[in-house]
């Protein structure tokens, strides 16, 4: 299998990431460990798995990294949203698409804080 996380440090000058979004699962000790000084992983959801791989925590301490989790409600409510944009009766707020090679100008976007709706990056 690809090695995103290697890939992605040698993108960012082989150095560790500031910031890494994760689904949850088997993927999270691995991309805990590829963070930087001060870096933060983000489990959105976890949909991967019921568990998490198990966690170094001295990695955590002496990188002075951290974790949160964001877990984005019950999969009932997913299907009625979507249904409900599928219909066009609800309709997501865009800031604005960002190609990824301008991630970094999408990063300003989102640091500004005067926006409304989501910022988009498109592969």
């Amino acid at each position: 299998t690809e090695d995103v996380w290697q890939k992605a440090r040698d993108a960012n000058g082989g150095r560790g990431l500031d910031f890494v979004l994760d689904n949850g699962g088997s993927t999270v000790a691995r991309s805990l460990d590829s963070l930087a000084h001060n870096g933060v992983l983000l489990i959105v959801g976890g949909v991967a798995s019921e568990r998490l791989a198990e966690l170094n925590l001295r990695s955590m301490w002496f990188g002075h990294r951290s974790l949160t989790a964001s877990g984005n409600g019950r999969r009932v409510d997913l299907r009625t949203i979507l249904g409900e944009i599928k219909r066009g009766t609800l309709k997501p707020v865009l800031a604005r698409a960002y190609p990824l090679s301008q991630a970094a100008e999408a990063h300003r976007t989102l640091q500004a804080g005067q926006r409304l709706g989501k910022v988009v990056l498109i592969p």
